[in-house]
């Protein structure tokens, strides 16, 4: 008799101790905040800090003859302006396409022969590590809408097809 009542004590202690443990650790893990502080009249939206446009597939036969493509849209959107007098424009620095400077380079990849061409919203050029963009005139949340395009950048022999990933980083400034 001692021994059942030994055993069912150990027993229970066995299952006390597993549910202690199992309560002790259900899951769990960290969350990391991070940002900076600036000065500026306004702050770039998080979703606008890290931005990846899509180019989709464009045939090299639409870049002959330093062609262009159909352009994708993007934005960079701010938040809690400020200074509702004053204007917005963004320039745009990266490595240059070795045939055009103007366009930004296709980087990591296969493809070559174009590069991609920055512009505003109304399809105007905006020269890679030396022009603007249009001024934009700050609202309480300003949205900078920009457009994108491969552009054929050398001669027809020179395009051949293959993947691609382009970096231009964005400065804005303000007056």
């Amino acid at each position: 008799m001692q021994f059942k009542k030994t055993s069912a004590l150990l027993l229970a202690m066995g299952l006390f101790s597993m549910g202690a443990a199992q309560a002790a650790d259900q899951g769990g893990g960290t969350v990391t905040f991070s940002g900076s502080l600036i000065e500026a009249p306004c702050s770039v939206d998080p979703d606008s800090k890290d931005l990846n446009v899509p180019m989709g597939q464009v045939t090299t036969a639409a870049l002959k003859s330093q062609g262009t493509a159909a352009p994708v849209r993007f934005e960079i959107k701010l938040n809690d302006c400020q200074n509702m007098t004053q204007k917005v424009k963004v320039k745009f620095t990266g490595i240059a396409d070795s045939k055009d400077p103007k366009l930004l380079g296709l980087q990591d990849g296969t493809a070559e022969g174009a590069g991609i061409k920055l512009m505003n919203d109304n399809g105007s050029q905006i020269d890679l590590n030396t022009g603007l963009s249009s001024e934009v005139s700050l609202t309480p949340t300003t949205i900078i809408s920009l457009q994108a395009a491969l552009k054929g950048s050398g001669t027809d022999a020179e395009l051949k097809a293959g993947d691609f990933t382009s970096v231009a980083n964005f400065a804005l400034q303000y007056n």
